[in-house]
């Protein structure tokens, strides 16, 4: 007999994990001025993220623009949120990096401008989001180069093997 793993959570019945695959997807920019969201597809499965990805390239305006991470479940509430107090000056390009490796965050800019957040692997249920708040963002701010990596577990019985 084979053996399959399973999860649950909040909103999410107990059930058996029937596929897994590893996935990535470039996001769409969003406008100038707003903040990225990632919504987990509503198609029988949860995610465990592995990373996402953004560049911020912030505009000529004076700001101090402050960064956070913020997860929230499908009915819009607010379960985690991460942020470094490190500006985020006028005229930079950052690269941030969200992942579940990190176990503290050391702040500070490398000599590449890239900044880690912790961020919990999940699961991340059906129309969870995940997603960027800049504080102080300026209307010609813009998050781009939007990538998540991710490990999709499909949930469902397995097959019948008889």
């Amino acid at each position: 007999m084979v053996g399959y793993p399973s999860v649950s959570g909040v909103g999410l019945e107990h059930g058996p994990v029937s596929d897994v695959v590893l996935g990535s997807q470039l996001l769409q920019s969003p406008a100038a001025g707003a903040d990225f969201t990632f919504t987990v597809p509503d198609v029988g499965s949860v995610y465990e993220v592995v990373a996402i990805r953004a560049r911020l390239v912030t505009s000529a305006a004076v700001a101090n623009r402050l960064v956070h991470c913020v997860v929230k479940d499908a009915a819009s509430n607010e379960v985690y949120r991460v942020g470094i107090d490190l500006a985020i000056t006028a005229g930079l390009t950052t690269i941030f990096t969200f992942r579940p490796a990190i176990g503290s965050i050391v702040g500070g800019h490398t000599n590449n401008n890239d900044i880690g957040y912790p961020l919990p692997m999940g699961p991340y249920h059906p129309r969870w989001t995940i997603g960027s708040i800049t504080t102080a963002i300026d209307t010609a701010d813009q998050w781009s180069q939007i990538s998540i990596w991710y490990k999709q577990l499909a949930l469902g019985y397995p097959p019948n093997e008889s």
